[in-house]
């Protein structure tokens, strides 16, 4: 007959078993969920249309000189170009095709379309416009960006969760989205300018333009 104590270990044994097995079944779940999930964003994004009218002037877009939107330039140097869409992630990714790196509010540069708020964003914007606000921000994590939210007039960056796990807060960069014109009226203008600024920035000092 079993004594009392190996009746005991016997149910803890068997308890420890359930639990390994309920905590493998919830990882197997929430595996599936996130690959769901995952397949589910990258289906969004493809199906996201391109934004091919001026929001200022209800125009459509000059596509003449440039099919891309803007240009942001990473803290290595490279040149990345940028397309806006219509939707919840209005750039899709924002990660550096040359190092990978996410864009950054302060070593990255960018041109209108994409303009940084800068330092940690402690107050409240307004938006009392019909459409979606104009601003949005980037995943640290991953490089997705999503478009903030409008709740009574006032836009809110806080309390959005990523697709991969991450969630919003102060160090999330965040961006108003401008016009896109000036830089399809002159891509290579505009590039020019903002290489000048970058290396202005890093040098100190303004550059003089001669004729």
């Amino acid at each position: 007959m079993r004594s009392f104590t190996s009746v005991v270990h016997l149910v803890r044994a068997r308890e420890t078993i359930r639990s390994s097995l309920r905590s493998r079944r919830e990882k197997e779940t929430t595996s599936k969920r996130a690959h769901r999930s995952k397949e589910n964003l990258e289906a969004y994004l493809k199906n996201s249309r391109h934004v091919e009218y001026d929001r200022f002037s209800c125009t459509p877009l000059p596509t003449r000189w440039a099919e891309d939107d803007g240009v942001w330039i990473c803290e290595c140097s490279h040149e990345n170009r940028v397309r806006l869409y219509e939707g919840l992630h209005p750039f899709k990714y924002l990660k550096c095709e040359s190092c990978n790196q996410t864009i950054s509010r302060y070593s990255s540069h960018s041109n209108g379309v994409l303009s940084p708020l800068k330092g940690k964003i402690t107050h409240s914007y307004q938006w009392k416009e019909p459409g979606p606000a104009p601003y949005c921000q980037v995943c640290y994590c991953c490089g997705l960006s999503h478009r903030a939210t409008v709740c009574d007039g006032s836009v809110i960056f806080d309390g959005h969760a990523c697709h991969c796990g991450c969630r919003s807060n102060v160090d999330w960069p965040k961006f108003y989205i401008g016009s896109a014109k000036p830089y399809k009226a002159d891509p290579y203008g505009r590039s020019t300018d903002l290489y000048r600024r970058v290396l202005e920035k890093r040098l100190g000092f303004p550059l003089t333009v001669t004729t």
